[in-house]
């Protein structure tokens, strides 16, 4: 003994959930059918439409997070780092004097230090921000 609402075929087909009561509760929207019996808010293109945009809008909040920033800066040490390794293992394979004499040494080291530094003002302004 089912009853099923009774549905306007004027108004949009999508049926929504009120949640005053102690259960819920199921009703038609209220607005006028546009295109395919739905309103302009619940048409499935227009609800796809704002979900992507949505998605869109916390995937650039998150990018620009503290944490994510960090993350960003400590994948560039570990980099920095295996460059580093790797012109100190070149170094040991070549003459050291040709690789100081191009430069390739020292400015991977101050690079890696300039970014460790970096990192390091970064963790302790959000520790005074309470961030971490």
């Amino acid at each position: 003994m089912t009853d099923t609402p009774k549905t306007d075929a004027t108004r949009c087909k999508k049926r929504l959930i009120d949640h005053s009561m102690a259960f819920p509760r199921y009703h038609q929207c209220k607005f006028k059918a546009k295109t395919d019996g739905y309103c302009a808010k619940h048409h499935p293109d227009a609800v796809k439409k704002r979900t992507v945009e949505k998605a869109a809008r916390w995937e650039a909040k998150r990018k620009n997070s503290p944490l994510q920033i960090i993350k960003r800066q400590a994948e560039r040490i570990a980099q920095l780092e295996r460059e580093l390794a790797a012109t100190e293992k070149a170094a040991d394979d070549a003459d050291t004097d040709k690789l100081r004499a191009i430069g390739l040494y020292e400015s991977a080291a101050k690079e890696r230090d300039a970014a460790v530094s970096r990192l390091k003002a970064l963790v302790d302004g959000m520790r005074e921000k309470r961030l971490l």
